[in-house]
């Protein structure tokens, strides 16, 4: 299937800290790169989770999806990250944002 938008995200603990990290293609060209760096008590899939929060704030900035082309996929590689939000009772404080960032985009089409 192809997408309008494709987002690859990663979140990452090592010895320099945690980093995470988005980055956004429209029709295949990439249009932004996005790199943060999170607090050392964060774990990668805090670092994942924040990205895709990121992203999801990004997608709604930008006005570029039109008519029928309103398609987009995130990529991670986070099985956790997944599973988590798929979770009803999880309700930490990044997935809970995860899923805000979602409902207001589907509300706004």
């Amino acid at each position: 299937m192809h997408y309008k938008l494709e987002n690859y995200m990663y979140g990452s603990k090592h010895d320099k800290g945690v980093e995470s990290g988005v980055a956004i293609f429209v029709d295949g060209s990439l249009t932004h790169q996005l790199r943060y760096k999170l607090e050392e008590k964060c774990s990668n899939n805090q670092a994942e989770q924040f990205a895709i929060v990121k992203v999801l704030t990004q997608l709604r900035s930008m006005h570029i999806i039109q008519g029928n082309e309103r398609t987009t996929v995130i990529h991670t590689d986070s099985r956790i990250t997944l599973e988590v939000i798929a979770n009803p009772r999880n309700h930490q404080n990044l997935v809970e944002s995860i899923r805000k960032e979602f409902q207001t985009l589907e509300e706004e089409g």
